[in-house]
């Protein structure tokens, strides 16, 4: 019988009394870390300093998301055919050649939304000069990526050539009134965004 053979035993039971109470300190660090962590949150999540350091990088990247335009080399009348027929989100409508826009309710046609194409530099731009917002969200924010993605199928489609730019920045104009609406009863503020002089 060699070595380990004979004493496999004690050295497992040696390895165990090393290895277990490492793990358990190991653990124990842990969790206080995590524990930690969670509470430091808790405490920013309720600092009014931290929730308003918050809200305005949300604003300010919405702002720079909103101005985002696509620019065509052709002017607005040559391209508002090839766009015309494009896929729009739901409950958006293009209310004329050059313009599209989606209403503040079913019961309320005024514009919540409106993106413009425009003549710009010797060609033309399509960007977003009304936005929508409820509470934190805004809304026309993911619809507007839509139109974009949809507007560039339709100009490569047709064989014209399109390009991301930056225009007027957007920003928060007026607070709508939601009374006797159930955005009212839910406690949600709803925000209108329009754009700068071009």
């Amino acid at each position: 019988m060699d070595f380990w053979q004979q004493y496999q035993g004690f050295l497992w039971v040696g390895l165990l009394i090393i290895v277990v109470p490492a793990l358990g300190f190991f653990l124990r660090r842990r969790t206080r870390r995590f524990n930690s962590r969670i509470q430091q949150q808790g405490r920013l999540q309720t600092d009014p300093a931290f929730v308003a350091q918050q809200a305005a990088i949300r604003t300010e990247s919405a702002s720079n998301d909103l101005s985002t335009v696509l620019l065509f080399p052709a002017s607005a009348a040559s391209m508002a055919p090839h766009l015309s027929g494009m896929k729009l989100p739901a409950f958006w409508v293009q209310s004329s050649a050059t313009q599209w826009q989606t209403p503040l309710s079913t019961t309320d046609p005024t514009p919540a939304a409106i993106v413009v194409l425009e003549e710009f530099q010797g060609g033309s731009r399509l960007a977003v000069t009304r936005a929508d917002q409820f509470g934190d969200r805004v809304t026309t924010l993911p619809e507007w990526n839509k139109i974009r993605a949809n507007a560039t199928k339709a100009a490569s489609a047709a064989g014209m050539s399109v390009s991301e730019g930056v225009g007027p920045r957007l920003h928060v104009v007026a607070t709508l009134d939601t009374t006797g609406t159930p955005l009212h009863g839910m406690g949600f503020t709803r925000l209108r965004w329009e754009r700068a002089s071009s």
